[in-house]
């Protein structure tokens, strides 16, 4: 199934993107995420100081990075292993749409559309199929722009506007973020 995801994405214009299990503490707690309990005794770098929780951290930094390579369309996805605050290994997949939803074009007029939730929603349920949303509230998120995704009444993850701050800190437009 995990093949398939990665299928799908891609096909919906997602470009993969693979990075370290280790993660940067301080913008993890940033970001509103905690880190393991588990200390690293000799991390690699003084930024890669512990396990990732999130596959989130990495996929934003990644977007940044593009944005200041003046891309304009960032659709990025990563599917891996993240450590839940006990230590216990969970497979994630995440999705960033940062910018625009399409190119420039005529039909457009030469001024396409920031990335919008709606659409952002489409395209999951191209990728995952149909789940429900419910009302969330996670701090990484807008307050006005979030939802909890449900499959059969049970939740697997949440997507939404990236919160105004972080997006203007990362000198990224409108982005959008799930994590499943």
């Amino acid at each position: 199934e995990l093949v398939e995801l990665r299928k799908k994405a891609v096909a919906n214009g997602y470009f993969e993107s693979l990075h370290y299990v280790l993660d940067n503490e301080e913008e993890l707690k940033s970001l509103g995420f905690n880190p393991i309990k588990l200390k690293l005794i000799n991390p690699i770098t003084a930024e890669l100081n512990t396990l990732r929780t999130t596959l989130l951290n990495h996929l934003l930094n990644a977007a940044s990075l593009n944005a200041k390579n003046s891309k304009k369309i960032i659709k990025l996805f990563e599917l891996g292993v993240v450590f839940g605050t006990n230590n216990e290994e969970l497979n994630h997949i995440a999705f960033v749409h940062s910018g625009y939803q399409e190119e420039p074009k005529i039909s457009n007029k030469a001024k396409p559309e920031l990335v919008n939730f709606y659409d952002f929603l489409l395209d999951l349920k191209n990728i995952i199929g149909d789940f429900k949303l419910k009302a969330s509230k996670h701090d990484i998120l807008s307050p006005y722009e979030q939802a909890d995704i449900y499959l059969k009444d049970l939740k697997i993850g949440f997507a939404g506007r990236l919160h105004l701050k972080i997006e203007n800190e990362r000198d990224l437009l409108k982005t959008y973020i799930c994590e499943l």
